[in-house]
């Protein structure tokens, strides 16, 4: 699947979703995608056998919506798909991927100079996806799934 797929399909279910999807100005975007970045380090941290998928895809969810703030980007995933961010030889630990994530969120300002952090931070995704045996592009299919049928308060689209 092409992330501008994927990215038009969040739309649909943001617009399906109706009242029951919290919307977020750009500031709290931010503060979401630092808080879900922090839950899957806690969840690692804390959990032995780490059933991060979940919380995986609630990034990559963030991450392939945020562009949808800024209309005048068009479509900045084009043929983009999830192989393409695969990662052959892979250098650092979970945590430092966590990190890098925390600090590609930190430069985002809303401006064009973001879309390169955003596919910087698919990329980390995915690396992450790779250290934690988790099929990333699977992951997100099954959490749309339960998006659509349960709404999460926490989840900004």
């Amino acid at each position: 699947m092409r992330l501008s797929q994927l990215q038009q399909q969040l739309a649909e279910l943001r617009d399906n979703l109706g009242d029951h999807q919290q919307t977020a100005e750009f500031h709290q975007r931010i503060v979401m995608l630092h808080s879900s970045i922090s839950g899957i380090a806690n969840a690692c941290d804390n959990v032995p056998d780490c059933q991060c998928a979940p919380k995986l895809a609630d990034i990559v969810i963030q991450i392939v919506s945020f562009p949808s703030q800024f209309p005048d980007w068009g479509d900045i995933w084009g043929s983009q798909e999830w192989e393409d961010f695969h990662v052959d030889k892979l250098f650092g630990d979970i945590w430092d991927h966590l990190y890098k994530l925390h600090q590609l969120t930190a430069g985002i300002v809303g401006g064009r100079s973001d879309i390169i952090l955003l596919y910087k931070m698919i990329q980390v995704c995915r690396s992450l996806s790779q250290l934690l045996g988790i099929d990333l592009q699977e992951a997100v299919s099954e959490r749309l799934d339960t998006v659509s049928s349960h709404p999460p308060q926490n989840l900004v689209l």
